[in-house]
Order: C-alpha cells, then sequence, then structure tokens
C-alpha cells in the first residue's frame, strides 16, 4: 500500500513538473506516455527475466537493432537530413555526443546491469528521478529557471519515491 501511495505521489510531482494537461490533445498525449510507459515497463520485466548478459552487452545488441530502424524511419518519415549534416555546429556534434555516450551508452550499461543485479520493483522506482534530472540540466547547461511548479513538483517527486523505496521515516527523526 506505501508504494501505490508513494507512486501516486511521485506521479503527481512528475505532472507538477511537466504540466498539468489543459486540453484534449495533451490529454491524448499524457495517455500515450503512459502507453510508453506501460510498454518500457513490460520490456523492462521481460530483459530482466531473458538476458544474462551484462549491461554493456545487452546495450549493444540492443543499439545494433535498433539503429538500422530508426535510420530507415529516418529516412521515410524526415526531409532535409543531408542539410542538417552540412550546416551541423561543432556545439550540435558536442550535444550529440553527449546524449549518445551519457544519456544512452552510459545510462542505458548501468541501468541493464542493475536490472541484472536487482527485482525490477526495486531498480524501477529510480527512474522517477528523470524529470528531477531534466530540470537540473535545463538549469545547469542551458541557465533555464525553473518553476516553482517543477521545483515544488521535484520536492513531491522525491517525497513520492521515499516512499516507494521504504525510507523510515519514523526512525529517520530518532537517529538525528
Amino acid at each position: 500500500m506505501q508504494r501505490l501511495l508513494g507512486i501516486t505521489v511521485s506521479l503527481t510531482g512528475v505532472a507538477l513538473v511537466v504540466g498539468f494537461p489543459d486540453g484534449v490533445g495533451q490529454v491524448r498525449g499524457l495517455l500515450l506516455i503512459v502507453l510508453g510507459t506501460l510498454s518500457w515497463g513490460i520490456a523492462q520485466g521481460m530483459i530482466r527475466v531473458t538476458s544474462k548478459d551484462e549491461g554493456s552487452q545487452l546495450m549493444c545488441a540492443m543499439a545494433a537493432i535498433a539503429a538500422p530502424q530508426m535510420l530507415l524511419l529516418s529516412l521515410l518519415i524526415e526531409t532535409g537530413q543531408e542539410q542538417t549534416l552540412v550546416t551541423a555546429s561543432a556545439f550540435d556534434w558536442i550535444a550529440v555526443a553527449v546524449l549518445a555516450l551519457g544519456g544512452y551508452v552510459a545510462a542505458y550499461t548501468i541501468w541493464y546491469d542493475l536490472l541484472r543485479r536487482y527485482r525490477v520493483d526495486q531498480v524501477t522506482p529510480f527512474v522517477l528521478l528523470m524529470p528531477i534530472i531534466g530540470v537540473l540540466v535545463a538549469f545547469l547547461f542551458l541557465h533555464e529557471r525553473p518553476s516553482f511548479a517543477a521545483l515544488a513538483g521535484g520536492a513531491v517527486i522525491l517525497f513520492g519515491l521515499g516512499l516507494v523505496i521504504g525510507i523510515p521515516w519514523k526512525n529517520r527523526a530518532e537517529v538525528a
């Protein structure tokens, strides 16, 4: 029951960070996010059960499968790729490298290694930190000023995460 309460509290915090939907289109978008999250969660459970590889091996295998599919979709759906490649600045290429190496290779290598070592329900709650990290990165690197709602949402997410992972709140006051 405490985990369910924690997840509900954390999702309320996420809504504060990203904003509550105020139109039909945004509600549909939110539903798509929820469905995408559900399918991602199911995949993580399947990975936990079926994979015996280290995080780096699994990440490389998945990238080898996904990269050609994404390239094909890009060629079919998008336009202007050649022009973008020619006109990209050094900053653009550095941003791509940081995102690819830090946001994908390092993050998923660690993630898959954690899934191999721990139960899914022990690891997955930490995904709730993503909105907080996003706000922090935007502040540090893009010099964006987080709104009060985003800061409050981050605090609510952390409180909910504490409920999910079972931080003993009563004992914490006695220790201090």
